[in-house]
């Protein structure tokens, strides 16, 4: 028997993992059916309001995958206890049966979900509700770049699971947007710095934007590589942060 990978001990594990863990998909379920009907009920109300939140069931749908690691896990000195470290399996097929409930199990079950709400929607005999319907076509909302942002924002939250015990959803979101305040901030003094203060920074940056545009070539390819380059990003980013998370997972049950 493999001692790092085998398939029917893989197969086991990820059996016991959907029992285990079937209260998280039906919370992260509940809060998608939630939000979909308030927006609907909204919508009986103040059409152009409802209509709004409708256009966000998208968006609530990547927040609840990108989020759940760290706010639907339970701590890490709960969830391993002596029964599971002592589970036949080998930390990679623990890991893997952990990926494939985050990274393939629950985007599928929120994405489905999101699916036969807005086929109930057309159903629905309001002029309103068969317009937005249209707008929220499913192949026209879930793209292969959202999948791959959402996955970097929820390899952080993985991460910070993996790293604190206690509360590590909102150390985790705390974190992130420290970082975020922190490289503005940063971005902000280096203009300063450059340009003397922020109105002069702020129309070169607007002279710039314009010069550019003028150069339509240029423009042009510069366009495309801002395009490729966050779509690399997220590709890559995602890996390294699983690769720690995976060794912190190892030094725990060692």
């Amino acid at each position: 028997m493999n001692a790092v990978f085998d398939i029917k001990r893989f197969i086991s594990l990820e059996k016991r993992n959907l029992l285990t863990h079937k209260n998280q998909f039906a919370y992260a379920s509940l809060i998608i059916i939630g939000y979909f009907v308030f927006s609907v009920l909204l919508s009986f109300l103040i059409a152009s309001v409802g209509q709004i939140f409708l256009m966000g069931i998208y968006p609530v749908c990547y927040i609840v995958i990108a989020c759940a690691p760290g706010f639907f896990e339970k701590g890490m000195q709960k969830n391993n206890s002596v029964f599971d470290f002592i589970l036949p399996g080998s930390t990679v097929e623990k890991y893997l049966v952990m990926l494939v409930n985050y990274v393939v199990l629950l985007p599928l079950l929120c994405f489905a979900i999101v699916f036969l709400l807005v086929q109930l929607l057309s159903v629905i005999p309001m002029d309103v509700f068969n317009n937005i319907g249209d707008s929220l076509l499913f192949i026209d909302k879930v793209t292969w770049g959202g999948y791959l942002k959402m996955l970097a924002f929820q390899s952080f939250f993985l991460t910070g699971y993996m790293y604190f015990k206690r509360y590590s959803f909102l150390k985790t979101l705390l974190i992130i947007v420290g970082v975020f305040i922190f490289f503005q901030a940063l971005s902000m003094i280096a203009g300063m710095i450059v340009f003397g203060n922020m109105e002069d920074f702020s129309q070169a940056s607007q002279y710039s934007m314009f010069m550019e545009m003028e150069r339509l070539d240029s423009f042009q390819r510069m366009e495309s590589f801002t395009e490729v380059l966050p779509l690399i990003l997220a590709i890559c980013f995602p890996f390294g942060l699983w690769v720690v998370s995976f060794f912190k997972l190892r030094e725990k049950e060692i």
